[in-house]
């Protein structure tokens, strides 16, 4: 066994580590936990039974009991292996391949862009003996130089690259671990060690016996140096043999799956439930516990982002990453309002108080509810002399080493508290009342002034020159004060508003904000400009970034060491203070909402309250390089002439089809990040860009010409996102071309000549006649007025669009058939038939669709119809009314499903729901009360699920 004693500096290193992490706590700030998001068995639609998982552009794939579950950001496909086989492994291979391990086979996962996936068996057509073939289930699937090994519970094979038959070794439950590094072959077997696997034979390395009962993980590189993952630490691996270079803290850890990452460095997971990194200076950079149960497997998406899976969980981890989350996990509890140092501490505001959080040595955070605060907590101003807390029941001050305040005032709400522009010992605030200017003297703060607010409701409060404060207000215009800091009295209060140029009747007050020494307002959906010369609000070209932002009429902006912070409940922007570009921060491919005022601490470190605990981004963190998006087609099918669908091919940004010919796109944006919206312009067909919507859109067929498509993604992070243009060339068919079109205008004038000279010939027959037949016109003519009275009687109750009667005709035939049916003792049967999710296939169609739907609904339901004692009609929308004299309830049920059954089976893309009623109608009931039986049975139909008949009780 060669195994080197750890050298000195090793033992140095790791002190140095030691200390390094506590100093990185220090400049850090807190260890909050990776940003993260839980996917379970309610979303991702399959048993509770993962295994593996990996990763690809855009895609992310486990394996289940139930198969290979698949996620493009959007929904989850389950894709089944042959006789219900689990699905135990899934890897993506360097050439993008997508390899799959289950219970007694393997194969690859292909897709095709009609059909979608499917699974490849390639253990079917290994031609290995049957016996060769009952692998168990498979553990791992690798690929070297050689081809393909595939390690399973009893056999390890190999799909040589050359084409060559598969090959087969038997192998024992003491294979624990199979590795590929630098084109070898590893494996690590238990009583023996990690060695060479040549040939199904193990060839131990220098030193592999001291793994002979230690767990391998992995080998990786950085450095031009090979390391092994073991379960006591990681181990240096050369020729000469294997030391260890980092010991793990607890001693030993259950290591299990291991990824390297981007410049270095990796990350492994453990039976324990944890994941941990290790960054390219060989450091112990992170270690989360994300689960109770084994982490079974990791994988790193193209955006830097960590998949895990446990048992039933697939957590997407933002690790590693200078973007951390102190949340309820922290003992964070309440919506956050504000974040501040002080005393060596972090303090939080929230809806339930005030907290207090430090380091608890070990890697994680001591949270303290603070007794003195009760109810809400608003903001916190602090300094190395003193905090202030403004809360629901007053203000508060703290003194350093203190757990005892001291209450500057009670009985109120009081407001964040700020420092007023270049004076330290100078302070306002406000309650709901009140206005203060607070001073420092003697060593404490106390309130040196006071103005009542006389019924303002104040939003926020700018500063922009000395002494003098502008006041948003909720209720009425925005007020300047100017206040005498010296005598501490208030000199003037103006009010600004319609007079003074800036209007306050929009669906918000106007809020006021202050870049760069000028004074603005966004009021009513534009961008006023203050004009101190003029002393009145002038409208402004509204910038940019304000105008892409989601609400606009709630903008704060915030000066910090790190630039200018924009924000609102659903916008965090930021202007570094080395340029004049604004940007929306970026939370390592994240969204989030509900942010608060960002604060800088004096470490460097970033705090932003949001919905869910208070967003830290270390600068010294890594910071991953996010690639660049740009919506693309995740489905592009064309639909032929015989109903058929084949993908669609882009030449050089163009597409080519014929006139006529339907369009069914999907479009993405190559990215695992939720929440994708888009939005498109097609010259010549819409003339201005549709609203937001989701990835899937069908165009009907086109007219000849040439089109111009462009697609706009958007994600909640507000990445940018490159459109996508394509040039859609609609050729025209053979009967469309411009000869055989000039050539059937001069066939249609011909005929019309002629038809003209006959026509004529037969009017002059026609008027030598006239007299001796002028008594019998008059008759006929009289016979075509009353004619058409009685089609204009017709048209006032028909249905303009499909052609069944109106609700006006409804009505009549109602009454009619009621009396009728009451004289004659028949039944009367009535069906309230609604076109099923319409609203749906409106907006995701268009209305010209949605009208082409109903005419082609109307037509089925007029199958078989007897006219004129059935009757038929639009009862408004997507709902019809059918009357059936005479028809019992079993009679009417028949006929619903009928109907029902025909929309269904028609290529119209909607189904119908159908309530039945029937009555026996008499003099002492109303009609009415058919309809309304008819209709609380169309409800419970659409209730059960749609596309159903319900009958209501006789």
């Amino acid at each position: 066994m060669t195994v080197r004693p750890p050298l000195r500096w090793y033992t140095l290193l790791v002190s140095a580590f030691a200390l390094a992490a506590s100093a990185l706590v220090q400049a850090s700030g807190l260890a909050g936990v990776p940003i993260s998001q839980r996917i379970g068995p309610d979303e991702y639609r399959a048993a509770p039974s993962l295994w593996s998982v990996a990763a690809a552009p855009g895609k992310i794939y486990v394996a289940s009991q139930d198969g290979v579950l698949v996620h493009d950001g959007a929904e989850w496909t389950t894709v089944p292996l042959p006789i219900g086989a689990n699905a135990t492994l899934v890897r993506r291979l360097p050439d993008g391949t997508i390899m799959v391990g289950g219970n007694d086979t393997y194969g690859r996962l292909e897709h095709d862009p009609v059909r979608g996936y499917r699974y490849v068996d390639l253990l079917a057509s290994s031609g290995l003996p049957e016996a060769d073939r009952r692998l168990g289930p498979v553990w791992e699937m690798l690929q070297t130089p050689e081809g393909i090994y595939v390690q399973s519970q009893n056999f390890l094979h190999l799909m040589p690259a050359s084409g060559a038959p598969t090959r087969s070794w038997p192998m024992g439950p003491d294979m624990r671990s199979v590795m590929a590094f630098g084109g070898d072959l590893y494996a690590r077997i238990q009583d023996r060690g990690l060695g060479w696997l040549r040939d199904g034979k193990l060839q131990l390395v220098p030193g592999g016996e001291a793994f002979r009962r230690m767990p391998v993980s992995n080998i990786v590189s950085w450095g031009g140096s090979r390391f092994v993952v073991a379960g006591d630490g990681v181990w240096r691996l050369d020729d000469s043999g294997v030391e260890r270079a980092l010991p793990w803290p607890d001693g030993e850890l259950p290591v299990y799956l291991t990824v390297p990452l981007d410049g270095g460095g990796f990350a492994f997971s453990t039976l324990d439930g944890e994941v941990i990194v290790v960054d390219a200076g060989l450091r112990l950079r992170q270690r989360v516990k994300i689960a109770d149960q084994a982490v079974g497997d990791l994988a790193r998406d193209n955006e830097g982002t960590l998949w895990a899976v446990t048992d039933t969980e697939i957590v997407r981890l933002g690790m590693p990453s200078a973007w951390s989350i102190l949340d309820s996990s922290h003992g964070v509890r309440g919506l956050v309002s504000d974040t501040v140092e002080f005393d060596g501490a972090l303090w939080i505001t929230t809806a339930r108080g005030l907290f207090r959080m430090t380091d608890d040595g070990a890697g994680s955070v001591r949270s303290e509810r603070m007794p003195f605060v009760q109810l809400e907590g608003y903001g916190l101003m602090a300094d190395e002399r003193a905090m202030l807390v403004g809360e629901r029941e007053g203000l508060i001050e703290l003194k350093p080493g203190s757990r005892e305040p001291r209450t500057l005032h009670a009985g109120e709400t009081v407001y964040t508290p700020q420092l007023v522009r270049n004076h330290t010992d100078l302070a306002i605030t406000y309650t709901d009342k009140e206005f203060f200017l607070l001073a420092f003297d003697d060593g404490a703060w106390t309130i040196a002034a006071r103005w009542p607010l006389q019924g303002m409701a104040i939003i926020d409060v700018i500063q922009t020159a000395e002494g003098e404060f502008w006041l948003s207000d909720d209720r009425g215009p925005p007020q300047r004060w100017r206040l005498d800091l010296v005598a501490r009295e208030r000199v003037a209060a103006d009010a600004f508003g319609e007079e003074q140029g800036l209007p306050i009747d929009g669906e918000d007050r106007p809020k006021l904000f202050f870049i760069d020494g000028e004074l603005s307002a966004w009021a009513k959906g534009a961008t006023y400009r203050f004009d101190p010369a003029g002393a009145r609000f002038e409208f402004s070209e509204t910038p940019e970034w304000i105008a892409e932002l989601v609400q606009p009429g709630k903008l704060s902006v915030i000066e910090t060491t790190m630039g200018l912070f924009a924000y609102t409940p659903r916008d965090l922007m930021r202007r570094p203070a080395s340029t004049m570009a604004w940007e929306r921060v970026q939370i390592g491919g994240w969204s989030s909402t509900g942010f608060g005022p960002p604060r800088v601490s004096r470490g460097g470190v970033l705090r932003v309250p949001v919905w869910n605990g208070v967003l830290q981004y270390a600068p010294e963190g890594p910071v991953l390089p996010m690639p660049d998006l740009a919506v693309g087609f995740d489905q592009l099918l064309v639909q032929g002439d015989d109903g058929e669908l084949r993908a669609g091919e882009i030449e050089r940004d163009s597409l080519t089809i014929l006139s006529g010919q339907p369009l069914r796109l999907r479009f993405t944006l190559g990215t695992l990040e939720s929440g994708a919206r888009f939005r498109y312009h097609l010259s010549q067909i819409a003339p201005t860009v549709s609203d937001w919507s989701d990835r899937d859109l069908t165009i009907r067929g086109l007219d000849p010409g040439e089109y111009f498509f462009e697609v706009e993604g958007q994600l909640p992070s507000g990445r940018r996102i490159e459109p996508l243009r394509v040039r859609l060339l609609v050729m025209p068919r053979w009967f469309e071309e411009p000869v055989l079109r000039g050539l059937l205008l001069l066939a249609l004038v011909g005929l019309a000549v002629w038809v003209s000279r006959v026509i004529g010939r037969r009017r002059v027959r026609r008027v030598e006649g006239q007299n001796r037949q002028l008594e019998q016109r008059i008759a006929d003519r009289t016979l075509e007025l009353e004619r058409a009275n009685v089609r204009l009687a017709e048209m006032a109750v028909e249905d303009p669009l499909t052609g069944t009667h109106n609700r006006r005709a409804l009505e009549q035939a109602l009454g009619r058939e009621w009396a009728r049916c009451a004289e004659q003792g028949l039944p009367l049967a009535a069906l309230m038939i609604d076109v099923d999710h319409f609203k749906r296939y409106n907006d995701h169609h268009g209305h010209l669709e949605g009208d082409r739907v109903l005419i082609e609904v109307a037509a089925l339901l007029r199958t078989d119809l007897s006219v004129p004692v059935e009757i038929l009609a639009r009862y408004g929308g997507e709902e019809f009314t059918l009357l059936i004299p005479g028809a019992t309830l079993e009679a009417a049920a028949r006929r619903a499903e009928l109907l029902r059954d025909a929309v269904e089976r028609a290529r119209t893309g909607v189904t119908v729901s159908v309530g039945v009623a029937v009555a026996w109608p008499s003099v002492a009931e109303v009609p009415s009360s058919l309809m309304r039986s008819a209709d609380q049975a169309l409800y419970e139909a659409k209730r059960q699920g749609r596309n159903r008949v319900v009958c209501a009780d006789t």
